[in-house]
């Protein structure tokens, strides 16, 4: 009797240690799932900044022409106004400073 006792006993120790390592298995999985979904985000967040940061170097580069036929176009209305030098001098500053803001590097001098 006791040696039946003591097998059935084994038996569901056995029985306990598998469910136990088949339940930690699981649970192993399904977080190697969760960061996988997580990395997937991770990426298709880094292919849209990528893609934002290659439409504002595209519109940069478009824009850029366009400003300084501005800057020059205002140049000429200054000199052909006789404008005083005090408000061209804070006009062509302004610029000179949004300029540099935006490109990062000097357009005008």
């Amino acid at each position: 009797m006791i040696t039946t006792f003591s097998d059935a006993l084994r038996e569901m120790d056995r029985n306990t240690e598998i469910y136990m390592v088949e339940q930690l298995a699981k649970e192993v999985q399904e977080k190697d799932h969760a960061l996988a979904e997580k990395d997937n985000v991770i990426a298709e967040k880094d292919n849209a900044l990528a893609e934002q940061a290659r439409l504002i170097e595209q519109l940069k580069k478009q824009s850029l022409p366009k400003l300084v036929l501005q800057i020059n176009i205002a140049k000429m209305f200054f000199f052909k106004r006789g404008n005083s030098q005090k408000y061209y001098n804070r006009f062509f500053l302004f610029i000179r400073g949004r300029c540099t803001e935006l490109y990062g590097k000097i357009l005008v001098k």
